[in-house]
């Protein structure tokens, strides 16, 4: 590539760039203020005084504008392409002044702004656009945050109603099909959902000892699980009541056997202790061992556990036993 090799004046240059200011001032066509940092006013000619530090300053406004908007790196580039030798390239002048020195040697300073205000425009006019984008981008977020909103309140609602017509169903006696019960009673729910997996095991069995277990267990699962929603005065209290609720729990359920009977029994021990602090609860059937540490049996000369009265309670510092479990040998 050939080079290009400018032998023009520098003082001719601005007397060329004065002389066509004063044949074709800069046009005051909007260009708001607010949206620009180059104005007519700020760069036009004063004519009268003749004063060059006035359009030195505001040449140079608009310089280290396209400087920053295009990059340093660009005109440093430029500079330095060896196919684009300047006579003043080597001057110990700035970058802004041999930007400027190079857009005069190939057009005028009016042109020079045109360029930067053409590129301020249309650059103004993308940030324009982009808040706009934004402010609907905001706006739909809310709008599906609501409706997100609105959603999770309506499958709670639906979750509750569902959850009370399978507890009217249970209290009436009518025939509900137990694996809908399980469903809409178990699953969704985050706290007694650890005992759907279990109990679903277990359906494959239609024997009337699983409906009675279910029917049992189920209603008294709900009940538990509202005592753990309430305040309680202290931690005594709190596990005095949930004891009360676990022997009527095994009341309602004994002499009734399921393959998954000692297995929901521990997992509602694992439930419980998650909601106290200092104390441990322990299934009366953990073990089929008695474990004199924890057991009282309910008559002499037994060695097994046949079924749990009531439900052991540990204190967690040092696990002595705080409540002792009632078994049936």
């Amino acid at each position: 590539m050939a080079k290009i090799t400018s032998n023009i004046n520098d003082n001719n240059l601005e007397q060329g760039s004065n002389n066509r200011y004063e044949k074709n001032k800069i046009s005051t066509e909007s260009v708001k203020p607010e949206n620009t940092l180059i104005t007519k006013n700020s760069v036009e000619l004063n004519t009268e005084d003749n004063s060059t530090s006035h359009v030195k300053m505001n040449e140079s406004q608009t310089i280290e504008w396209l400087i920053d908007f295009l990059g340093k790196n660009v005109f440093e580039n430029i500079k330095a392409n060896p196919n684009f030798r300047l006579p003043y390239s080597d001057e110990n002048i700035s970058l802004a002044d041999w930007v400027l020195k190079a857009l005069k040697t190939i057009c005028y300073f009016d042109d020079i702004y045109e360029i930067s205000n053409n590129i301020q425009t249309k650059h103004y006019s993308i940030i324009y656009s982009l808040k706009a984008a934004e402010t609907e981008l905001l706006k739909a977020k809310e709008s599906i945050s609501h409706f997100e909103s609105e959603l999770e309140i309506n499958k709670q609602n639906l979750a509750l109603t569902k959850k009370k017509i399978a507890e009217l169903e249970i209290k009436s006696g009518r025939a509900v099909d137990i694996k809908t019960l399980n469903e809409i009673i178990y699953k969704g729910n985050q706290e007694i959902e650890i005992f759907y997996a279990l109990l679903n095991e277990s359906l494959g069995n239609e024997d009337i000892e699983l409906n009675n277990f279910y029917a049992a267990f189920t209603k008294n699962i709900i009940r538990i699980d509202r005592r753990l929603k309430e305040q309680y005065a202290d931690e005594e209290k709190k596990i005095e009541i949930l004891s009360n609720d676990l022997r009527v729990l095994l009341a309602d359920i004994s002499g009734i056997q399921i393959p998954q009977r000692r297995p929901l029994l521990d997992t509602l021990a694992r439930m419980l202790n998650k909601h106290v602090l200092e104390f441990i609860f322990v299934s009366p059937e953990e073990s089929l061992q008695i474990d004199p540490e924890i057991h009282i049996p309910d008559r002499q000369g037994g060695s097994l556990v046949r079924e749990g009265i009531s439900y052991a309670v540990l204190r967690k510092q040092n696990r002595q036993t705080y409540i002792y479990a009632d078994i049936k040998v």
